[in-house]
């Protein structure tokens, strides 16, 4: 189950209904660097050691994610965007679960080049394409993707808003994006649970002065000219939290 607010810029000044679930959570989240899941760009990490952790302690969660959004947007073709993909799994497994074109991009060149082995070992060449580059200025064109997704990155995007502004430019009408750091509803609370214990004793996850309320993703949002979302945390979990929003039509 995934807890969520839904938030529109007439309701703005109802964005304090909200700040007393974000700083619960805050208060729920153990002080220390693995209070948020899934740092998929900590810097702190080389490509080739985070692709040893994504496939192990996080590989539950990529086909998870994947499922989990085919099911609650219903987009399966098209093309897809996994912005701040690092070594490529969630990118590769919305290729293998629908039948959209996925562009893995990332702004390091190793992981670019960790997500395109992982690609071609997946046999997925030509569905799934790594692309270097920044999500503040993504080499895509407006109205690009049906879909963007994001896991775990956003927490190291240096200006936020400018990336949030730029996945709503490359959203079609009617386009979807799912950014956050947390795991999926489609995980058993046991299987986050385990994960979490995992991440606890290898120490995994991103320094805690990186977390951003849900008070400050409502402001950064509402900055980047989005004016509607929702955001979320998973029940049960000590994670980090996710925002959803769709471009209209027209």
């Amino acid at each position: 189950m995934t807890k969520r607010l839904w938030i529109t810029a007439a309701a703005a000044a109802g964005l304090l209904a909200f700040v007393s679930a974000g700083e619960a959570c805050r208060r729920e989240s153990p002080a220390s660097p693995t209070s948020a899941a899934g740092a998929d760009t900590n810097p702190s990490y080389t490509a080739e050691e985070f692709d040893e952790i994504a496939r192990t302690v996080f590989r539950p969660i990529y086909p998870a994610l994947a499922l989990q959004v085919k099911k609650d947007y219903g987009i399966s073709r098209g093309v897809a965007v996994d912005a701040g993909c690092g070594p490529g799994y969630w990118a590769i497994e919305l290729a293998k679960a629908t039948e959209l074109k996925v562009y893995a991009l990332d702004i390091d060149p190793a992981a670019v080049a960790v997500a395109g082995r992982n690609v071609r070992e997946a046999g997925l060449e030509g569905r799934v394409e790594p692309v270097e580059g920044d999500i503040q200025a993504m080499p895509f064109a407006d109205g690009h993707a049906d879909l963007v997704v994001s896991r775990g990155s956003y927490l190291f995007w240096p200006d936020k808003v400018k990336a949030f502004r730029e996945i709503w430019r490359i959203l079609k009408p009617g386009g979807v994006a799912y950014v956050g750091g947390g795991m999926s509803s489609e995980l058993s609370l046991e299987e986050r649970s385990r994960i979490q214990d995992l991440m606890a004793e290898k120490g995994i996850g991103p320094p805690q002065e990186l977390e951003v309320t849900f008070e400050e993703m409502g402001r950064i949002l509402r900055r980047a000219g989005i004016p509607d979302f929702r955001i979320s945390h998973d029940t049960g979990c000590l994670c980090g939290l996710w925002v959803e929003f769709k471009k209209p039509k027209g």
